[in-house]
């Protein structure tokens, strides 16, 4: 019996890729990243011992023997559905406390955008926002964490894991107003690596465990590393920027949100290679069905979005 062999994750995953033939847009179907619906199907095809579906030009077709299990699938899941008594939730009436964790920038920018309406629908609501601990994984496990803000590229998340990449965005150059390049800026209409070069850096970087997240610009063309200061937050270094010739990389959300408040002046132009700025929402499995924090991840991942495609 399949439904011994796969867990319901796993059984709608191919349900989906059944309809769309398509990994992607299963992923995105089930709110899923790319990486954890590659997983779950390489699960899948490890316990069936069967490709199950194999790639013909754009499209992913099912295998003579996943062409025969779609339907018990189906089956499967409509049993599942019709069993799970849907509960009753009522945001106004959420007495609880939600811890987040996540580094400066996820408050100002993630949770920001949606903080007024989390307030309007859930008016007795917490939310309490800690820095990301080294022992991340295991608070979303013991429930000591609700979800976290993670922006680690390239990092495999362990399979109890739940993860969503909130959007796309970019990174950009600030630096304070009356600063020089914003006159070359203004002039010219761009700045050359020379020009950039001339002034030193401030940069961010945070870890994880192995991992770590640079927001930084790279060497001078002399080959010094030309960083004045190294932050582990980002809030920090806008005020540094403003009292100093300092030049900073922040994510261009975060840029746009504090040159309105603070004068600062965000370098139109791309002059250097900077890396994209992903943010993924991870939460454990023990949480992925509780009506609460399904309601607070998708308020959250809704403005965000929203956010982004206003001032991205």
């Amino acid at each position: 019996m399949i439904n011994n062999s796969l867990s319901t994750d796993e059984l709608m995953l191919l349900a989906a890729i059944g309809r769309t033939h398509s990994l992607s847009k299963a992923a995105q179907e089930l709110e899923l990243s790319l990486p954890t619906a590659s997983r779950q199907l390489s699960k899948a095809r490890e316990r069936l011992d069967n490709q199950l579906f194999v790639r013909s030009g754009f499209s992913m077709l099912p295998t003579v023997r996943m062409k025969k299990l779609l339907p018990e699938i189906d089956r499967i899941l409509t049993q599942i559905q019709s069993v799970s008594l849907p509960e009753v939730f009522d945001p106004k009436t959420l007495k609880r406390t939600f811890t987040i964790a996540g580094i400066d920038n996820a408050a100002m920018t993630l949770i920001l955008p949606a903080f007024e309406e989390i307030y309007r629908q859930a008016p007795e609501i917490r939310l309490n926002i800690v820095p990301m601990g080294p022992t991340l994984f295991e608070d979303l496990r013991s429930g000591a964490v609700d979800f976290a803000f993670y922006t680690f590229h390239g990092v495999e998340l362990p399979g109890d894991i739940r993860d969503k990449i909130l959007f796309h965005s970019t990174q950009q150059l600030v630096v304070r107003k009356g600063h020089p390049l914003e006159k070359i800026c203004e002039e010219k209409g761009a700045i050359t690596k020379e020009e950039l070069d001339r002034y030193r850096r401030i940069e961010i970087t945070f870890s994880h465990g192995d991992s770590t997240a640079l927001f930084g610009i790279g060497g001078a063309a002399d080959g010094s590393d030309n960083v004045a200061m190294s932050l582990g937050y980002f809030m920090p270094g806008a005020f540094f920027v403003l009292r100093s010739d300092f030049v900073l990389v922040l994510t261009s959300l975060l840029a746009k949100l504090m040159a309105r408040h603070l004068p600062l002046y965000v370098i139109p132009h791309q002059i250097v290679a900077l890396r994209a700025w992903e943010p993924r929402m991870i939460w454990h499995q023990r949480s992925h069905d509780d009506p609460a924090s399904q309601w607070l991840r998708a308020l959250i991942s809704h403005h965000a979005k929203a956010f982004v495609k206003k001032d991205g």
